[in-house]
């Protein structure tokens, strides 16, 4: 048994990677599967959130189906993840979900502010995965196998230096504990992907930033070109200054969330373990092409 939502709801922000700003209704669905639709394209074609519209993106997950696509759809899935919700359209009139502040607290409390409506799910006898699926590349690997219980885990060396490790489970309080994790990344990476033309819409408010390059005055006028208020100064944490993480391990958490907003394009699985170690999202992208391809049959359709 999973939920959908039980009030319409609207929300407006900001896309990460467009800059541009978005609207959203989350409708509620008495199906299971979640359904993106593009209200600003003719006809308002549809975009299920299943493996086989997985598109290629770097750094986020984007669901392509014909002429429609809907990028950063990670957070809204991993909501839906922790909190059960089966039964989902989402309308949306741009190519990319809002940020937020780059967790997925924006979609918990939407969710819990239209309440939930129980949704019967027939597939969840689904007996696939039938053996265990891997992912290797270098110092990063992803494995799912069919277990007794879900457990999803995850472990890696973080921007401060550190190694952290963390764990969900039908015993984790999703929204306490995981759904408040934000996006992080280096001040080199910002450089980098702004002088590309990328993350229009990023800033220190939907981001953590590690101050990992000396900021010296060519690049502070550059960067203050893109946020204006910023203090380019580190924390003794090494953030920008005055970012404060949530948890000491806040980026661990932040990479769990991800997983299991990938994952849950998988929907529905009978219980498996999954062991990550210093993965992301291509890694996992790869993994769900790999079960997808063992001839697994999810809801792939625009049916309402």
């Amino acid at each position: 048994m999973g939920a959908t939502i039980w009030n319409p709801l609207r929300l407006e922000g900001r896309g990460l990677h467009t800059g541009a700003p978005v609207a959203v209704v989350l409708l509620p669905r008495s199906e299971p599967g979640i359904l993106f639709r593009r209200t600003d394209l003719p006809g308002t074609p549809c975009v299920p959130a299943a493996p086989s519209f997985l598109a290629e993106a770097t750094r986020h997950t984007t669901l392509c189906h014909g002429p429609a696509s809907v990028a950063t759809v990670e957070h809204l899935l991993a909501a839906c993840w922790g909190l059960d919700v089966a039964g989902l359209t989402v309308e949306v009139d741009g190519p990319e979900l809002p940020i937020g502040d780059g967790s997925a607290l924006l979609w918990v409390e939407a969710f819990r502010e239209a309440g939930f409506a129980p949704v019967d799910d027939p597939r969840l006898d689904a007996v696939f995965p039938r053996s265990e699926v891997s992912v290797t590349h270098g110092d990063s690997s992803l494995t799912l196998a069919p277990a007794s219980s879900w457990s999803v885990h995850f472990a890696g060396v973080f921007p401060d230096g550190t190694r952290h490790k963390a764990l969900w489970t039908h015993e984790t309080d999703f929204a306490a504990e995981l759904a408040g994790a934000r996006t992080f990344c280096r001040l080199s990476e910002v450089i980098a992907l702004r002088r590309a033309g990328l993350i229009a819409g990023g800033s220190p408010g939907n981001a953590l930033v590690w101050m990992d390059v000396p900021v010296t005055e060519a690049l502070a006028r550059e960067v203050r070109a893109w946020w204006p208020d910023a203090t380019l100064s580190a924390t003794p944490e090494g953030l920008l200054s005055p970012q404060r993480l949530r948890w000491p391990d806040e980026c661990v958490r932040h990479k769990l969330l991800d997983l299991l907003g990938d994952l849950a394009l998988l929907r529905p699985l009978r219980p498996c373990r999954v062991e990550a170690i210093q993965g992301g999202h291509a890694l996992t992208h790869e993994l769900v092409r790999r079960v997808r391809a063992q001839g697994w049959a999810s809801a792939d359709t625009c049916g309402e």
